[in-house]
């Protein structure tokens, strides 16, 4: 279980830039696959990708909410502006829909 006590803007923020990082490669890895493309390179990377920024959105942005801290309640905001952009982004990566498309056909 995720410990909320010792939360603070820096830990919020980090959080959330490593989930991005981390998501940000594994989508580079689905790119590189779009010539190769299964359901273990294509579908399951999405997925996972999916879920380790969902998984930061829990442990950072959700404290814009809920923390008595104003100072970490501003850092949850900020990261759940860089997450929300992420999916903005991942939407319009071109490298992406290749490999979707390919996996489909």
């Amino acid at each position: 279980m995720f410990d909320y006590r010792d939360m603070t803007p820096e830990r919020v923020s980090a959080i959330a830039e490593a989930a991005l990082v981390r998501a940000d490669a594994i989508l580079d890895e689905v790119a590189e696959a779009a010539s190769h493309a299964t359901f273990d390179r294509v579908v399951r990377p999405l997925d996972l990708a999916a879920a380790v920024v969902e998984m930061a959105r829990g442990r950072s942005a959700f404290l814009a909410y809920v923390h008595p801290d104003a100072e970490v309640r501003s850092a949850g905001h900020a990261a759940e502006a860089r997450l929300a952009a992420w999916y903005v982004h991942t939407v319009a990566r071109e490298d992406l829909a290749a490999g979707t498309r390919a996996f489909a056909a």
